[in-house]
């Protein structure tokens, strides 16, 4: 079941995450705005539950998120802030606001790879890459 929430899941980016998520990635440098949006794209090495939450700058409760997302093994998922033309099938968390901040990447038991970028929302012109952490201490891209 895939579940998107315009209301915060949680408190915060620091606060525990959903009941049954463990955060694995966090990523800085989010921005949702008139001219770009932010894409998540994940890759599962297990079968497992995927979920993302994007928060503002403040680091308080999140602007969207996306809750419930199945993958079986080798089965990638793209997220995105907004609609980007060009990256058909993913799921779109529909941020109407304009803001800067993060977002975590989180499991139900499951590993997963993730890339993170900025793309610009027309389709046109090139993005930029974001760096993609582990949530509990940084051992390095």
């Amino acid at each position: 079941m895939l579940a998107f929430a315009s209301t915060p899941a949680c408190a915060g980016i620091s606060d525990l995450p959903p009941a049954g998520y463990k955060s694995i990635w966090v990523v800085p440098g989010v921005i949702n705005n008139v001219n770009n949006g932010t894409a998540f794209v994940c890759t599962a090495h297990q079968a497992t539950t995927l979920g993302i939450e994007v928060f503002n700058a403040a680091g308080g409760t999140a602007v969207g998120s996306a809750l419930g997302i199945a993958l079986a093994a080798g089965e990638t998922a793209t997220v995105m802030t907004q609609t980007i033309p060009n990256l058909s099938g993913a799921t779109d968390l529909g941020i109407g606001s304009t803001f800067q901040g993060s977002a975590r990447v989180m499991t139900i038991d499951g590993k997963v790879s993730c890339s993170a970028f900025v793309l610009v929302n027309s389709g046109l012109g090139a993005g930029h890459a974001l760096p993609v952490v582990k949530a509990k201490g940084q051992k390095g891209q």
